[in-house]
């Protein structure tokens, strides 16, 4: 369970940081791009690897594969969040 909340943590973080600072200025292909970015960069910052999370073996080569393949879950993942928390006209449910 920690494990899930670590993740979802840094998908809304991820979501909050690339609405603030990309979102003036980018938007379509461009923002999910500057997410998915921003969510590995995160999860190499603060270290999180899902598979070590999880209790998996870690993947094949280098030690921070895991971090990185966590960040592109957590970049993807923060549209699915800025769906549950935002309606289409961008009030907050």
């Amino acid at each position: 369970m920690e494990a899930f909340a670590a993740v979802v943590l840094l998908a809304v973080l991820t979501e909050w940081l690339a609405e603030r600072f990309l979102g003036p200025w980018v938007k379509g292909y461009w923002m999910v791009l500057g997410a998915t970015v921003i969510g590995v960069a995160l999860c190499v910052m603060f270290s999180v690897d899902g598979f070590a999370l999880l209790g998996l073996p870690a993947p094949i080569g280098s030690p921070w594969t895991g971090e990185v393949i966590t960040g592109l879950v957590v970049g993807a993942g923060s549209d699915a969040v800025h769906s549950i928390f935002f309606k289409k006209d961008g009030r907050v449910v």
